[in-house]
């Protein structure tokens, strides 16, 4: 078995997989418990990079996917882009927090958005952080 990224927390192999359409304002998802978990995307990391006007925003080898947004541990992170705009909570994975991604003065609104405090449902991806909205995600 491969070693786990450093900081990373497992999802408990019974918890059956979520099914959602990635960004991050949406409720908890449907579930799907007839998936079968056992070669799951969210159980490996990932090689992926996340640009905006063919800058790059993040670059990792260890991105981890979930529920079909990859996230990106924050060392990885080229945070200079990123101004933070606004919080929300919800209600499974904990107040997220929402940037702005900004390069060379043109703007995508809410590109980026983490969880710094995840909530016990989600302290896979605490810290870790995700794009949309017009940042294109490659793995």
């Amino acid at each position: 078995m491969a070693s786990e990224p450093r900081g990373r927390r497992t999802r408990p192999l019974d918890r059956p997989r979520a099914v959602a359409m990635p960004g991050p304002r949406h409720e908890r998802p449907v579930v799907d418990a007839d998936v079968d978990d056992t070669t799951s995307d969210e159980d490996q990391t990932h090689m992926a990079t996340a640009r905006f006007n063919d800058t790059v925003i993040a670059d990792s080898d260890d991105a981890i996917m979930v529920e079909g947004a990859l996230y990106f541990p924050p060392e990885d992170v080229n945070t200079e882009y990123l101004r933070e705009i606004s919080k929300t909570e919800e209600s499974w994975r904990g107040t997220a927090h929402y940037s702005d991604v900004i390069v060379a003065g043109q703007v995508v609104p809410s590109g980026a958005w983490h969880y710094p405090e995840a909530a016990d449902a989600a302290l896979d991806i605490e810290g870790y952080y995700a794009f949309w909205n017009g940042v294109e995600v490659t793995s």
